[in-house]
């Protein structure tokens, strides 16, 4: 393994310094004919047939300006368009040097502007700088499916148990419109299964960000980003589906956003309400004694999701925004289990009963300002961010012990808790773009301060007869405080055919935990930089190489600093950790991509404090305590294939291949500890089109084994099959839908380590049939503004709103 990608990064490496045949210029200026201004915006096409060659697309800037760099000599077509004026071609020869074309001007459209249809289509996947973009609007599962749809099927990502994963690394940030998800990740990805992809513009994956970006997380950022209008009028979409397994589910909800001269209004209303069960089965040997246990879980949950916002066009050069996004949601959450115990024969059982309701709401407030300093590109942009979010929990547990006859051996033992969390979140962000168009260079810079608060009372009582008392050894009371500040300074440069973007940000960071129930206190205090570098060059029309290093953290949640139990039987709970170090991550990757269809990279990374779940037993109370602990160190590399590609005009394929290793040192218990696997994750995703606006699409999923830690997780796969229909002009779109149709999609897995030799198997309710009904209506023109929220680094690190 590590001399394949020895021979791929020498491979790669010298690609990116060979020599090319000369490569030429084509540029110009855009002008409107009758009022004598520059346009910007205007779309440039240049194409050849003979020798074929992808068609290259650039816009115009604030002043009119385009530029087509790397061009080889040949005959060319070029071809300039927006929605308001007649297209504007000519045939272009580039020989022996540059050619400019001083100024285009663009003449009016005479009809009144009605329906436009754009024949071309922008490829689904881009390949820039410090980032791929995926155009939904050009992939196949965009009618009639979601953007869990999408996502399953894009280069580098993989999703598991709803966790979603990115180049083999775990802890990916979701931000819809720039802003980061509250949501656990069930919510998050009920969120994703709901919300059509018809009704997002593209996606974002940034698997290093660059020093812009907060420099929390190890596993990069997803960047969903919603559509809204640019002309003015209303526009919406609204969507239904409904799905049934064991127990049924149901999707709902729409969006919408209306423009005028100077406000644009948008929002968005889902809903999600379903039931999901948990068969599971586990066998913990503990030296010669066997806890055999075997148990079911049921979910009922509900809930919504909603974005509500507006902007405000203040003269030319002013937009001020406001944005209000929130959830509410409640659970209840019924588990039975029976846990035997074995010598040479059963000796005894426990028969444990839970009963847990939960209920959160959280709202997050977000204020933005843009300023266009001028009209060359400056920009100064401003946003304040607050989010609060409330948390309650009560559960009932009732334990009974049984002899081997199957009779009770003492009185019920029965234990209650009523939780409450408070947390706030408050954060302001300025970045400031100054852009110098002569010399092909743009500076960025930044600052941020943030602060969090958290309030987490958790009581526990035991019954005592017919009395509720008090239990001190679970009941606690803790606060937690943190406070970081941020500046950042990133500069871009183009250099004939390469180009350069390097950052370095840095961020302080003071916290303080107050465990006041024991009276026990800790506090942190460091200073941490962060550089990133990206390195893009262009082999010629069709092929490009990249490079890209970056230093990441990754704090711990709120909950895992928490020391409180959180009780599951009286032989297992889990304890937070206050003493946890934050990870940090270096991560370098080298990519080539062919004509956006075939991307290829290979990729290092070192987590140092890697952390994660580890189980310890009490070999006296055979209890065991399940708690999160820094390892030494994680290591990761490999390489990620993708093609997404029209095989004929009625197929489409996507197929993605991940192999890496995995490396995971630590001490655990007595002695050092190492874990290491080669981890193969693929999917091949075939999309068929018929007359009639009708479509199939076969998926198929394979997980090979994985490792966490001290877990080892077993070989898993599933396929899926869908049919969609359209009608009205492809406006009314209807899906019917099939997950993992041979139902084997299942967890199993193990835990082994010195005296700790679990085996676990773990069904759910994977097999789903789901219809699902989509319709829009108004314009579906896009709007380029959308304001990021400065708060994404903390809203990332809530897990106790799960």
């Amino acid at each position: 393994m590590r001399s394949l990608l020895t021979v791929a990064f020498i491979t790669l490496a010298c690609s990116l310094f060979s020599q090319e045949g000369r490569k030429y210029r084509v540029r110009g200026v855009v002008y409107d004919g009758a009022i004598q201004k520059p346009l910007t915006a205007v779309t440039i096409t240049l194409s050849r047939e003979i020798p074929a060659m992808k068609p290259r697309t650039v816009i115009t800037d604030s002043a009119g300006k385009f530029i087509f760099d790397q061009v080889n000599a040949g005959t060319y077509k070029l071809v300039l368009s927006d929605i308001v004026h007649k297209e504007w071609q000519r045939t272009v020869s580039v020989v022996t040097a540059d050619i400019d074309l001083d100024t285009i001007f663009l003449n009016s459209k005479i009809t009144t502007l009605g329906e436009i249809t754009v024949s071309s289509k922008k490829p689904f996947i881009e390949r820039r700088i410090d980032k791929l973009v995926l155009n939904v609007e050009s992939s196949p599962v965009s009618a009639g499916g979601s953007v869990m749809d999408v996502l399953q099927t894009s280069p580098g990502v993989t999703v598991n148990d709803n966790i979603i994963s990115l180049k083999g690394r775990k802890g990916v940030t979701i931000m819809i419109d720039g802003r980061p998800s509250t949501l656990s990740s069930s919510d998050i990805a009920n969120i994703l299964q709901s919300l059509p992809a018809n009704a997002v513009a593209r996606i974002e994956i940034i698997a290093n960000p660059s020093a812009k970006y907060d420099a929390a997380g190890n596993a990069g950022i997803i960047n969903i980003v919603t559509k809204k209008i640019r002309v003015k009028g209303f526009n919406g979409t609204v969507n239904a589906s409904s799905g049934f397994g064991v127990y049924p589910k149901y999707n709902g909800g729409g969006s919408f956003n209306y423009k005028n001269d100077q406000f644009n209004f948008f929002g968005n209303y889902y809903i999600n309400k379903s039931t999901g069960f948990n068969r599971y089965t586990s066998k913990r040997i503990i030296d010669s004694i066997v806890f055999d246990e075997s148990g079911r879980s049921k979910t009922n949950s509900t809930a919504h999701n909603y974005l509500v916002g507006m902007d405000f066009q203040a003269g030319k050069r002013n937009v001020i925004g406001f944005s209000m996004t929130g959830n509410f949601s409640d659970s209840r959450f019924k588990e039975d289990f029976n846990t035997d115990f074995v010598k040479e024969k059963k000796d005894s059982s426990l028969l444990v009963d839970n009963l847990t309701n939960s209920d959160y709401n959280n709202m997050s407030w977000n204020l933005n300002h843009d300023f266009r300093i001028d009209s060359l590109g400056k920009l100064l942009s401003t946003n304040v961010d607050y989010s609060r979010f409330t948390w309650h929990n009560g559960g009932l547990y009732n334990n009974t012990y049984l002899s081997q006859d199957g009779l009770p051996m003492r009185d019920l033992e029965a234990l209650r808790n009523n939780s409450e969390v408070l947390i706030k979140i408050g954060s302001v962000k300025v970045d400031y773009t100054h852009p110098v168009s002569n010399k092909k260079l743009t500076i960025g810079a930044g600052v941020k301060t943030s602060w969090v608060r958290t309030d987490s009372d958790i009581r526990f009582e035991s019954k005592k007869g017919t009395v509720w008392q008090e239990d001190p050894g679970k009941t606690n009371h803790f606060i937690f405080d943190e406070y970081i500040t941020a500046a950042y300074v990133n500069v871009s440069k183009k250099i004939n055919d390469y180009e350069f973007q390097l950052g370095l940000r840095a961020e302080h960071t003071h916290n303080k935990g107050n465990l006041l129930t024991g009276n026990i206190i800790n506090t942190n205090d460091y200073l941490k930089l962060f550089p990133s570098l990206f390195i893009n060059k262009k082999l010629d029309e069709s092929q490009t190489i990249n490079f890209s290093y970056g230093r990441r953290i990754n704090r711990p949640s709120y909950e895992d600093l928490n020391p409180f139990i959180y009780y599951n039987s009286p032989y297992s709970f889990y304890q937070g950790n206050s003493f946890l170090r934050p990870e940090l991550t270096n991560t370098l990757e080298l990519g080539y991509s062919l004509n956006d269809e075939l991307l290829v990279s290979v990729s290092y990374s070192n987590t140092k404090d890697y952390f994660t779940y580890l189980t310890y037993l009490n070999d006296t109370t055979k209890i065991s305590r399940e708690t999160i602990n820094n390892f030494k160190r994680y290591l990761s590399y490999g390489t990620s294939i993708s093609l997404d590609k029209e095989l004929t005009n009625w197929w489409h394929l996507s197929a993605n291949l991940d192999v890496f290793y995995e490396e995971y040192t630590s001490f655990y218990h007595t002695r050092d500890f190492k874990n290491t696997l080669i981890n193969v994750n693929g999917n091949l995703s075939n999309d068929f089109s018929f007359a009639g606006n009708n479509s199939i699409v076969l998926t198929g999923i394979y997980r090979s084994p994985s490792i966490d830690g001290i877990r080892k997780n077993y070989a898993r796969y599933r396929m899926d099959a869908g049919y969609k229909k359209s009608w009205l002009n492809k406006n009314l779109i209807l899906k019917l839908a099939v997950r993992d149709i041979f139902y084997t999609y299942r967890k199993n897995g193990n835990n082994r380590a010195e005296n700790l030799n679990v085996e676990f198997t773990n069904r759910s309710d994977s097999r789903v049939f789901s219809i699902d009904l989509t319709y829009k209506f108004g314009n579906q023109k896009l709007k380029a503004r959308k304001p990021a929220r400065g708060n994404e680094d903390e809203l990332q690190r809530i897990k106790g709103m799960n």
